[in-house]
């Protein structure tokens, strides 16, 4: 067969055809490359900006009204409202005999809380009484529509034994039948049983009668 590229080119022209081909694909690389660098050298590295750091904020100086305000005023105020409570809600109570031993002493000072709200049983109390024309401490027993029931030493309410482990040891035995206390009332005791006048005496005691509830012994 005839070679019609040797007969119309020559016979070197494949061998010059290879030698540009070859340059052209070294060209490219080339090229490429150095392109590739002239890139790298034109682009700066990217560096982060710093946050600006939060200012200061200047602390407004007071007025003279707002110094005597808060400096003085608002203390003096503070101060009246406490007194006012303690005056009026709060006061030194002082027990009187032996009816309330071991728990509470002759003579001893306690913290009062002056009311005669939300009285429940165990409450130690403060409360005139009319009959003895004095004024006496003693513990709530039993609340209005209690059931109390006395057997020897043993105090029940509302058929249960209470735990009077407080009491001094007691000797006085009594037999009291079954009481309900009326609305409105209370039926107290002396923690000393054999030294104490109380609702056994007394009978159930009106709730108008309590002036104070110790608080602090």
């Amino acid at each position: 067969m005839v070679d019609y590229n040797k007969e119309f080119f020559g016979e070197n022209s494949d061998s010059e055809d290879e030698k540009v081909n070859s340059q052209n694909v070294d060209y490219g690389v080339g090229d490429y490359n150095s392109r590739f660098d002239e890139v790298n050298d034109y682009i700066e590295p990217i560096e982060e900006e710093e946050k600006p750091k939060p200012k200061k904020r200047r602390r407004r100086r007071r007025s003279k009204g707002e110094i005597l305000i808060f400096d003085y005023a608002l203390p003096i105020v503070v101060g009246l409202v406490i007194s006012f409570l303690l005056i009026h809600f709060f006061g030194r109570g002082v027990v009187k005999g032996s009816s309330m031993s071991p728990t509470l002493k002759d003579g001893q000072n306690v913290i009062i809380f002056k009311s005669n709200k939300h009285i429940k049983r165990n409450d130690i109390v403060f409360l005139h009484s009319d009959k003895l024309e004095e004024d006496i401490v003693k513990r709530v027993i039993a609340v209005e529509n209690d059931v109390v029931e006395i057997k020897g030493t043993d105090v029940y309410v509302n058929s249960k034994k209470i735990d009077d482990s407080y009491t001094e040891n007691h000797t006085d035995e009594q037999y009291i039948k079954p009481m309900k206390i009326p609305e409105g009332c209370i039926y107290v005791l002396g923690d000393n049983r054999d030294d104490s006048t109380d609702s056994r005496v007394l009978g159930p005691i009106d709730v108008e009668d309590v002036f104070a509830k110790v608080i602090y012994k």
